[in-house]
């Protein structure tokens, strides 16, 4: 069996997040919250921001090496 593209993996992974990032989740706001304090920002000027701005939107998007990606595409073996 050849090995898995991992990278290939990562990327789908993260267009998915994008796909299906969801700005009222709990745990998003928890996040907005969480980065507006350490850095002093609105929290709705930065909400409104992230609606609009895909690079701003990518630091609050599921991490795919946090989603445990290659054990799960191991199991598949």
């Amino acid at each position: 069996m050849s090995e898995p593209n991992y990278k290939k993996e990562y990327l789908n992974l993260i267009n998915e997040n994008f796909n299906s990032f969801n700005i009222n989740d709990e745990d998003t706001k928890l996040k907005i919250k969480n980065f507006c304090g350490k850095f002093g920002f609105d929290e709705d000027k930065v909400t409104k921001q992230i609606s609009n701005d895909k690079i701003l939107r990518a630091w609050f998007i599921k991490d795919p090496s946090k989603q445990m990606f290659i054990e799960r595409h191991l199991n598949h073996f």
